[in-house]
């Protein structure tokens, strides 16, 4: 037999391999990306994580009932603030400051040579008539400055001078889109932060009334506005509009909590009840990570991703690790079928 047809005859073999693979795949649901947990057990420090940053070192920070949480990617580090209180945001400059926010409690830790870190408080230099502001929730990095936010008080740190914008107002959370400050007052309605003055985009019957909990861009024109029992919502400048779709209607039953846009094509939601939730543009749900697929608590409290293949989770009850835009994926008993596989996006 020659060469000739031995290698016409292996391609065929592999022709139809190929197709076979091709064909069986079709008929399987999508698989889940791979998922690990880190349990509180395992860091040791607090179960709740409330938000997430990492360093130009790629070191993970996490804002953690016990203080700021360090990993390096091997070891585990925490490092309380001056009145041990809760750390509730966290926030990295681009330099070599890690920004958090705490009760009544502001300020930032810095590496030194060594690579552990030391504390400088940025809200002891604050008035005693503005002190008592309570916990921070959100510290947002803009080209005006770094903010500072709870829900009684906004803060800006700017030519290292800290300077109250607001206090005493009933505020609920803050976002930045598009190096736009947006915060919304519980009871007036969603406001922009604009040429130093606090100007009203919305009342807050554009809605339903319901606290805001996300904000993310849809595109360079458009933000999605997700609420925490009325689904999501699409402004423009000029008009808001409930976003009819897939994702709204799941996330007004599992409670929107926290969000984080993937890529230009992929949003990921955070929920209260059914763990991670990921959508296309279009509003089309392509993925539910929860308990029952392998995610250790469904309560997600903060996203974030560290690269295009990493998604971090701060969970209710520890931390977990997503990966995207990977083409590997898992198959078991939990998609319907027998056993446990692997597979690749052919």
């Amino acid at each position: 037999m020659n060469s000739t047809i031995v290698k016409n005859k292996i391609c065929f073999l592999l022709g139809l391999l190929l197709l076979s693979v091709s064909a069986f795949a079709q008929y399987l649901p999508k698989g889940m990306p791979f998922i690990n947990n880190y349990p509180h057990e395992a860091y040791k420090a607090g179960a709740q994580n409330w938000s997430i940053i990492n360093d130009k070192r790629n070191v993970m920070y996490f804002a953690n009932n016990s203080g700021l949480l360090e990993f390096d990617g091997k070891y585990w580090n925490v490092y309380e603030v001056p009145n041990k209180s809760v750390v509730r945001a966290v926030l990295f400059d681009g330099n070599s400051h890690i920004y958090v926010g705490a009760f009544e409690e502001f300020g930032y830790f810095e590496p030194d040579f060594h690579g552990k870190l030391s504390y400088v408080s940025l809200s002891d230099s604050l008035q005693a008539s503005v002190k008592s502001f309570d916990e921070i929730w959100k510290i947002h990095n803009t080209h005006e400055g770094i903010y500072f936010q709870s829900f009684k008080s906004l803060f800006v740190y700017r030519n290292n001078t800290i300077s109250p914008i607001v206090t005493d107002r009933n505020l609920m959370f803050s976002f930045v889109v598009n190096d736009r400050l947006f915060v919304q007052d519980r009871k007036t309605g969603l406001f922009e932060y604009f040429r130093g003055k606090l100007r009203k985009i919305a009342e807050n019957a554009a809605f339903g009334d319901d606290e805001i909990w996300s904000m993310l861009p849809l595109d360079s024109t458009t933000i999605i506005i997700g609420t925490a029992k009325n689904g999501l919502f699409l402004y423009n400048d000029i008009s808001i509009s409930a976003w009819n779709t897939e994702i709204s209607e799941e996330l007004k039953k599992s409670q929107l909590f926290s969000s984080e846009k993937i890529n230009d094509n992929a949003f990921a939601f955070g929920t209260i009840q059914n763990g991670l939730l990921i959508a296309n543009k279009n509003g089309f749900i392509e993925q539910i990570i929860n308990k029952s697929k392998g995610l250790q608590n469904n309560t997600v409290l903060t996203l974030y991703k560290q690269s295009d293949k990493l998604l971090w989770l701060g969970l209710d009850n520890g931390l977990a690790t997503v990966e995207i835009n990977s083409p590997f994926f898992l198959y078991n008993e939990g998609l319907g079928l027998n056993g446990r596989g692997y597979t690749s996006a052919l």
